[in-house]
């Protein structure tokens, strides 16, 4: 049988997708209930602004949500600060002043257009959905202006693929729009007939169901300069309509989305598992303690009555301060509680703390609070390391899982971008075929890597102590090769470490100098040897005569 083609294709494995991805759907649906109501598109749920946080008496889940999004930023990409930097794939390329000038200049740049495009907005929901659904999707593309803009999607919204090595190379996802959008965006005569015969009715704000479908263009002509015969196909379509046409059919260079997974299994695994999966039943069985502790106080405090029938139509008032009258016959009419209410609050009290506490540990609620203190700026890696050092051990899979997923591909193809509108000066002939590599300086990445940077500073403090025993010990050291090796780590700005080769010619000059010096300090003192010689008398001469009497010529 031949296999579908063209719309029909796109079509059947957009339904494919949609089952495949159907058993996280209930999961995902759950977690944005308790944990983040307002993020999330799922059946029956067309309008977000229409949502009401329902379920969540007790609102820890969704404040940890929030400052783990927070700290994500603050910690991995913080707009405030330099979180990467370029260097060569030559460790010898990377000493060279003026390379590592340009690579400065090319940071500066990107950091501006970040700025500019609104991409810390977008990471920001990046790391929010990334906590709740374990699984983020964020679309790149060229603009005119700014060079290049981003955008967000939401779980519900998309379904994605990955390739043999575990990264995602196919996105479908669904576009909502009116009529009126639709006909604006793709033309009357690209719309189905049913589209077209609602614009002529005039139904102009009737909703119109519209798929995007990005993934590996396997058919294409790599002789064709047409777009549709890019490395990725990009077409969209009508998800409900049998017309055999696309409403637009185009392609790109790179895949244009990135799908960050916070923790996957193998390389066969989708979609990701999120903090919030561990955080779930808590937050659920919170709403319930709560419930039931706000069910105790009330009757504690207005507790329902039982009354002689006598009383049945005196009028009695709960109201503080409130006088009812009531009958006094022989002290037969009584009104008083049916039962004693006096729920004991401490423990109650003390289990929903407990609760609360699991839910901010699944976040890792205390190590992103660091990150977002009064002044962040002050923070240093070492602090980060002595009061979470465990919780950035179990972060390090996740952190290279980001690393791979996002923020590699998108400094990659910001470049890409960069070096195709022209706005970067010439590159240094010695980059010429050389590789750049990205090299993380966040606080959390330099958090990870102030190991290396204590191991340094460590055996310098402890040569220095040796050498007070025994100084030759310090020739076992190479000072220079830590300093090189500490600016690294640090991110020392160019110019504040001399080069090498500079600093050996300073240091040859010095030694010259000094040899200079040292040959004048001899012949100085030869000079003043032969006048003291000249200025000594012997009877019938001087010293320096007749020591120059003595010698044979």
């Amino acid at each position: 049988m031949k296999p579908p083609s063209g719309i029909k294709r796109h079509v059947k494995r957009n339904n494919k997708l949609i089952s495949l991805y159907g058993p996280h759907k209930a999961m995902w649906k759950d977690l944005a209930e308790y944990c983040m109501p307002f993020r999330g598109n799922f059946v029956g749920d067309e309008n977000l602004t229409t949502r009401r946080n329902t379920k969540n008496l007790n609102n820890t889940a969704l404040l940890a949500v929030r400052i783990m999004a927070s700290g994500m930023r603050a910690g991995m990409t913080d707009p405030s600060r330099p979180w990467f930097r370029l260097m060569p794939s030559d460790p010898d390329m990377r000493k060279y002043e003026p390379v590592k000038k340009y690579l400065w200049t090319v940071e500066q740049a990107m950091f501006d257009i970040f700025n500019k495009t609104g991409l810390y907005r977008n990471l920001h929901a990046v790391y929010t959905e990334l906590a709740v659904f374990g699984t983020s999707v964020m679309m790149q593309f060229d603009s005119f202006d700014n060079v290049t803009r981003f955008n967000t999607l939401t779980a519900g919204d998309y379904r994605i693929a990955v390739d043999h090595e575990g990264k995602v190379n196919t996105l479908y996802r669904d576009a909502d729009l009116t009529v009126e959008q639709a006909v604006g965006f793709y033309g009357l005569d690209r719309v189905s007939a049913t589209v077209k015969r609602m614009y002529d009715n005039g139904d102009y704000d009737e909703n119109v169901k519209i798929i995007h479908a990005v993934e590996p263009n396997r058919d294409r002509n790599k002789q064709s300069k047409l777009s549709k015969n890019k490395a990725f196909s990009s077409v969209h379509f009508e998800a409900e309509s049998n017309d055999s046409k696309y409403l637009r059919q185009s392609g790109f260079d790179r895949f244009p989305a990135y799908g960050p997974r916070w923790e996957v299994v193998g390389t066969k695994d989708v979609y990701g598992v999120a903090p919030s999966f561990y955080a779930l039943g808590d937050a659920a069985a919170l709403q319930g303690k709560e419930l039931e502790k706000d069910k105790g106080l009330i009757k504690s405090l207005n507790p329902p009555l039982k009354a002689s029938g006598g009383l049945k139509k005196a009028r009695i008032s709960g109201i503080p301060g409130k006088v009812s009258y009531l009958s006094d016959g022989a002290g037969k009419d009584i009104l008083e509680p049916i039962y004693q209410v006096s729920p004991e609050m401490a423990g109650i009290i003390n289990d929903i703390m407990r609760t609360e506490d699991r839910i901010r540990e699944a976040f890792y609620v205390n190590l992103f609070m660091m990150m977002l203190s009064s002044d962040r700026r002050q923070i240093t890696a070492t602090e980060v390391v002595e009061r979470h050092e465990e919780k950035l051990t179990m972060l390090g899979p996740v952190l290279t899982q980001f690393r791979d997923d996002l923020l590699e591909p998108l400094i990659d193809n910001t470049f890409a971008r960069m070096l195709a509108a022209g706005i970067l000066p010439p590159p240094p002939p010695e980059l010429a075929g050389q590789e750049l590599e990205l090299d993380l300086i966040s606080v959390l990445a330099m958090a990870q890597k102030q190991v290396e940077i204590e191991t340094i500073e460590d055996t310098l403090q402890f040569a220095g102590t040796v050498a007070q025993l025994n100084p030759s010990i310090l020739d076992r050291i190479n000072v220079d090769g830590a300093i090189d090796r500490f600016g690294e780590l640090r991110n020392v700005p160019p110019g504040i470490i001399t080069p090498m080769e500079e600093a050996q010619a300073q240091r040859d000059a010095k030694a010259q100098a000094a040899q200079m010096q040292a040959l004048q300090a001899q012949a100085g003192q030869a000079i003043e040897g032969a006048k003291m010689l000249s200025e000594t008398s012997t009877g019938g001469g001087n010293l320096l005569d007749a020591a120059l009497g003595g010698m044979k010529i």
